[in-house]
């Protein structure tokens, strides 16, 4: 999963073989490890009612535990699917509430466990449904703790996701040196690490800023190369958001007709996946 991301056909096959055995003989946490495995697979592949299925039998299964990991697990999956489909007011609610048990019980060992620290998580999709709903303000607060977070924990994985999240972040809040800077480190460890996608989607990330902020024509061919190498992986969630700064780049440099078709790719993929909550993007 970190190592050819999380829409990947292996990772596919091997969450899903995983699920269906824990399914049949796995203890309570070995199915909730499982599901939350089996969740990104189609979250990032833009099969977004079978992934928010997934997360609500997440959370079914789990309901009444005494593991406060596993409750905040089980909130931010249904919380990132619902977003993604422009339930904006039911993701929000499914934020606030893992954030509410992460206060109550304080827990950060949950990336042993998961692979990644799920609280960061939170921070990040909390605050660009913030955005979404129009308070950059909180969603720049969201950012804020976010990056204190991935410090704090140093964890090579989350780091290099959350750095991901903090470019969103920022490019939605027009703050692009930040944005650039977020890109450019996320690269320098997923590279160093070996995370594939992480590292493609860094690179159409660090092009849409370097373009915000004046830089050359290069800048589209980095773009262009991390979306075909995302498409190579199979992911299709977010595409269109990542068309879209394609799109802006390429007004920027004034080609007018290859922007347009940008758009247009964008508008097509994000009604056909349904990422409702991309709407507010729309250039």
């Amino acid at each position: 999963m970190a190592l050819y991301g999380y829409s990947a056909e292996e990772t596919g096959t091997g969450t899903a073989r995983v699920l269906d055995l824990c399914r049949q003989i796995g203890t309570a946490a070995e199915l909730a490890v499982a599901l939350d495995h089996a969740w990104p697979y189609d979250y990032t592949r833009a099969n977004h009612s079978r992934a928010l299925a997934l997360g609500e039998e997440l959370e079914e299964r789990m309901q009444g535990s005494d593991d406060p990991e596993v409750r905040i697990v089980a909130h931010i999956p249904i919380g990132l699917s619902l977003m993604s489909l422009g339930r904006l007011q039911e993701a929000v609610l499914r934020f606030e509430r893992a954030a509410d048990v992460y206060r109550e019980f304080p827990c950060d060992q949950g990336w042993l466990r998961y692979g990644l620290d799920y609280v960061a998580a939170g921070h990040a999709y909390f605050g660009l449904t913030l955005w979404t709903l129009g308070y950059p303000a909180k969603a720049l607060e969201q950012r804020g703790a976010l990056v204190a977070r991935i410090e704090r924990l140093n964890h090579p994985f989350t780091t290099a996701r959350g750095l991901v999240w903090c470019f969103n972040l920022s490019a939605a809040c027009r703050d692009w040196p930040a944005a650039y800077q977020a890109a450019d480190r996320a690269i320098r460890i997923s590279d160093e690490h070996g995370f594939a996608m992480t590292s493609l989607v860094c690179h159409s990330s660090r092009g849409a800023a370097r373009a915000a902020l004046g830089s050359g024509a290069q800048t589209i061919v980095e773009m262009r190369g991390g979306l075909a190498g995302n498409k190579r992986l199979g992911v299709r969630c977010q595409l269109p958001y990542i068309l879209g700064h394609l799109a802006q780049a390429l007004m920027l440099s004034n080609d007018w007709d290859a922007a347009e078709s940008a758009r247009s790719d964008a508008s097509a993929l994000m009604d056909r996946a349904g990422e409702r909550h991309l709407g507010a993007c729309r250039t």
